[in-house]
């Protein structure tokens, strides 16, 4: 195999590329927005963007437990000990072969429960559209925009019912062969994208062009599919009891524990917009969707192993799960902060050269707002190593994150305007979900705190909170 072969081949490089192509966007379209947009539409644009993943959380629980299922099924699991913990006696191979029943019955139980998922999905775009008609009618033209709204709910619930076929692919491993075509089509989208900004300065087509595209990946990935993984059937709906046993309390406790994390975040956003000027606005979702990006950028050297990660627990390979694991997160933590720090570094320098409506975020916001998703990423990472015994306690810890983020916030805001998310964020995490998640985690891989993250997590932490305190001494420790 040729070095450039097993490039293409790699979960965490495919990924890498994928989310490339994603940053792309952040280059080249993002900077025209910037320019061309005013700061109440470029508002509107990002909060698009956070209805979009808070609409997405409704099947991200059962994407990663169906992820896990697949790979159960490919280590050998058969069908009636899908839902047992611990690891298989003797481990199975060319499972895609022999384990046929298996895939059939997950892929039919599958397809029963996204049809509910695509109802209530619609429902729920539904009642959020209640909380989008003032910043849309706020934006320089309302009526198209509120069509803009109607193709991002569209394009959602197409989204939803085509995660099925992703779900199967990185579940059997193909996790290179979609971020290879994730990266194909989101240079496309990006090309599209500007032709639209080229052209016109209007928000509504920016949107049909960015939900074109991912509409697109639904038939694209169908199609992988079905040369990958031949035999199954996609369109036989049944409610199996032994993968609805497996599934349905692990899937439920990971919607509850995304939505009670990144949805009351992300709905968090909205009622802001309520209360926060114009400029100022802009300006913290600029920001804060940004340091999203590099998170998303960043955890690919872990999230693209997941799969891996669920066959060696299946396997008692307990020796190379910790190993690969700890690889795997001090690369994600690294890449984060160096994006953070590069970016921060250039800023301001590189919104003058472009002409940017929208002022670049406060160094304060900023590190605040990135440490807080370095603790929210650390948390999830545990939890996620945790989570390949199928024993899911997403909904624990979410669920007190949730609570307490609500609670700071209601408290900061009156006084901290926008600075209250991040800040919220990191006391929310500091005090609840980092360490209730890292525990589940240290149990099962048999070490420690210290021991595991002596020179893994602490010395990132150091390093944010030194910058912290840093900046707002050069402030004098004023925070609005």
């Amino acid at each position: 195999m040729t070095r450039m072969q097993k490039v293409f081949q790699s979960p965490t490089f495919m990924t890498w590329g994928s989310l490339a192509a994603r940053s792309l966007s952040i280059l080249l379209v993002v900077p025209l927005v910037l320019r061309h947009f005013n700061l109440e539409d470029v508002s509107l644009w990002y909060l698009f963007s956070s209805a979009l993943i808070v609409q997405n959380l409704s099947y991200v629980g059962f994407g990663s437990t169906f992820v896990r299922l697949f790979s159960y099924a490919r280590s050998g699991a058969p069908l009636d000990q899908l839902s047992q913990r611990g690891s298989l006696a003797q481990p199975a191979s060319n499972m895609l072969e022999t384990n046929q029943s298996a895939f059939q019955a997950i892929a039919d139980y599958m397809n029963f429960m996204y049809i509910r998922l695509a109802l209530v999905l619609l429902v729920f775009s539904t009642v959020l559209t209640a909380f989008i008609i003032q910043p849309i009618e706020l934006s320089s033209n309302p009526s198209l925009n509120a069509w803009a709204w109607g193709i991002v709910v569209f394009g959602s619930i197409v989204g939803l019912i085509g995660n099925r076929f992703t779900v199967a692919l990185e579940g059997i491993n193909e996790v290179a062969l979609v971020r290879k075509w994730d990266t194909i089509f989101g240079i496309f989208g990006v090309c599209s994208n500007l032709l639209v900004l080229q052209f016109t300065h209007e928000l509504f087509y920016l949107v049909l062009s960015t939900q074109f595209w991912l509409i697109a990946n639904v038939p694209r990935n169908f199609v992988l599919l079905r040369r990958k993984l031949t035999g199954i059937h996609w369109r036989s709906i049944n409610k199996i009891k032994e993968v609805h046993e497996a599934a349905w309390i692990p899937a439920i406790r990971s919607v509850i524990g995304t939505t009670a994390s990144m949805g009351t975040y992300h709905l968090s956003n909205f009622v802001i917009a309520q209360v926060s000027s114009s400029a100022s606005f802009a300006s913290f979702l600029f920001g804060a969707n940004i340091i999203r990006q590099i998170d998303t950028f960043s955890r690919a050297p872990f999230y693209s192993q997941l799969p891996q990660f669920a066959s060696k627990y299946r396997e008692g390979n307990m020796a190379a799960l910790v190993a690969s694991a700890r690889k795997s997160m001090v690369m994600t933590y690294g890449l984060f902060t160096l994006g953070v720090f590069t970016l921060w570094a250039i800023g301001d320098e590189v919104f003058e050269l472009i002409g940017s409506q929208t002022p670049f975020p406060s160094s304060l916001i900023w590190f605040v707002f990135a440490f807080g998703i370095l603790l929210e990423r650390f948390s999830s990472m545990h939890i996620q190593l945790y989570s390949t015994t199928n024993h899911i306690l997403w909904h624990k810890t979410n669920g007190g994150f949730g609570l307490l983020y609500i609670f700071f916030l209601y408290l900061t805001i009156p006084h901290l305007q926008e600075l209250a998310i991040p800040v919220s964020l990191v006391l929310a995490n500091a005090i609840f979900s980092s360490w209730y998640s890292a525990k589940h985690s240290y149990a099962l891989l048999g070490t420690r705190f210290f021991t595991f993250e002596k020179d893994l997590f602490i010395p990132f932490v150091l390093l944010y909170l030194g910058t912290i305190a840093a900046v707002l001494w050069r402030s004098g420790f004023k925070v609005c």
